[in-house]
C-alpha cells in the first residue's frame, strides 16, 4: 500500500483538482485482508484518503456485520445508490447513495452503484 499512497500523494500535488475514486472489491486478494479483514482495509484506505468509494461485490464476502464495521470505520464516503437495506437495519445510514465534491470551483456529483451480480454472489 505504501507505493499506492506515494503515487496518490504525488498525483494530488501535481494535479490538485484530481478525484481519487474507488470501485470497491478491496476485500480480497491481499495478505493484509486475509489476516486482518475489514480493520486493515479501513485503516489503509483511510490513509489513502479516497474522495469516494463505491461498494464492490467482495465487500459483502464476509457478511454484513464485517461490512458494517468497515463502513463505520471508513473516513471517506462509501456509496451505493441501488442497495435496498430495508432488511438490514445495521447497514442503514452507514453509506450514501451519492456525494457532491467541489474541485476547482466546480461541483461534481458522484453516484455509487453496485452491480446486479452482487446479490447473486452474496447469496451463493
Amino acid at each position: 500500500m505504501d507505493w499506492i499512497h506515494s503515487a496518490v500523494k504525488k498525483l494530488r500535488a501535481e494535479l490538485p483538482h484530481t478525484l481519487f475514486l474507488a470501485a470497491g472489491d478491496y476485500f480480497q486478494g491481499t495478505v493484509w485482508y486475509s489476516i486482518h479483514r475489514y480493520k486493515a482495509m479501513a485503516h489503509f484506505l483511510n490513509i489513502l484518503n479516497h474522495d469516494a468509494m463505491s461498494l464492490g461485490n467482495h465487500e459483502f464476502d464476509d457478511g454484513i456485520p464485517n461490512l458494517v464495521h468497515f463502513l463505520e470505520n471508513a473516513s471517506f464516503p462509501v456509496l451505493a445508490a441501488n442497495i435496498d437495506d430495508a432488511r438490514e437495519p445495521t447497514m442503514q445510514g452507514k453509506y450514501a447513495k451519492s456525494v457532491v465534491i467541489e474541485r476547482g470551483g466546480r461541483l461534481i456529483g458522484i453516484v455509487g452503484y453496485v452491480t446486479t451480480e452482487t446479490l447473486v454472489s452474496c447469496i451463493s
